[in-house]
């Protein structure tokens, strides 16, 4: 999508962005970003982008710009994002480390990954499918509940994988 033209899909993604406090490095104070890609020598639009989170966009983001001077085979032109990162850290033996455990696929057996499959098939025969949302054809539908019904749907997903590998 092109921020410099108002188009269909501009609310939508302006809504998306404000939604998630993230913002296009291209709206930043110095961006020197004219266009993106070119279309036969004639058009010319802003297609191709950077998002950053708010901290992001306030702290660290330096500069944004195109670099037409490379030897490019495509019609998009290759973007520069300047970020300016705080690196410092403290020792390692002031970080408290915690103990995370994770499936270590590479050592499963084909028994674990029978075992694994059963318990995902019995996971998941348990999520409920929200039909009506997953039927909506209608991509500019912004409902709430649509959208906490389709978040539930695929969090459940993803604890059922989780849980069926521990």
């Amino acid at each position: 999508m092109d921020f410099l033209r108002c188009t269909l899909h501009s609310d939508f993604l302006n809504d998306f962005c404000a939604a998630n406090n993230i913002y296009a490095a291209i709206r930043y104070g110095v961006s020197v970003v004219d266009y993106t890609y070119e279309f036969c020598m004639q058009r010319a639009s802003t297609f191709d982008h950077f998002f950053v989170s708010s901290e992001f966009y306030r702290n660290s983001l330096c500069g944004f710009k195109v670099l037409y001077d490379v030897d490019n085979c495509s019609d998009h032109e290759p973007l520069l994002i300047n970020l300016q990162l705080d690196w410092t850290c403290g020792p390692v033996s002031s970080r408290q480390r915690n103990f995370h455990s994770k499936s270590a696929w590479y050592k499963a057996t084909e028994e674990h990954y029978l075992l694994y499959k059963e318990k995902l098939y019995c996971n998941l025969s348990k999520v409920i499918i929200p039909t009506s949302a997953l039927s909506c054809r209608d991509v500019m539908y912004n409902s709430c509940e649509r959208k906490e019904l389709l978040n539930r749907y695929s969090n459940d997903i993803v604890q059922s994988c989780i849980h069926a590998a521990q």
